[in-house]
């Protein structure tokens, strides 16, 4: 009885091992994937910290300028006269 056991375990062990020999691989490559993912990452909260306050600065800028048009088309064909592209409009703002 013990046997039949023992050649059942067996025989769950090297179905584990199987299982494993092709999951380790794709565990490998998910390690290397975050390696290269993680700085991004770490940059893009950094840009977010940086660029959250600005974004404070826009919403508080467009409540300020809401009342003053009826919508962002109507802001721009008063803008778009005064400079050539909106790359010369965003260096002057």
């Amino acid at each position: 009885m013990l046997q039949a056991q023992n050649s059942e375990l067996r025989l769950q062990n090297s179905e584990v091992e199987a299982l494993n020999s092709e999951v380790e691989p794709f565990c490998l490559n998910v390690d290397l994937l975050n390696s290269e993912v993680e700085p991004f990452c770490l940059n893009v909260e950094a840009l977010n910290s940086e660029v959250a306050p600005f974004c404070l600065n826009v919403e508080a800028l467009n409540s300020e300028v809401a009342p003053f048009c009826l919508n962002v088309e109507a802001l721009n064909s008063e803008i778009a006269p005064f400079c050539l592209n909106i790359e010369l409009l965003n260096l002057e703002l």
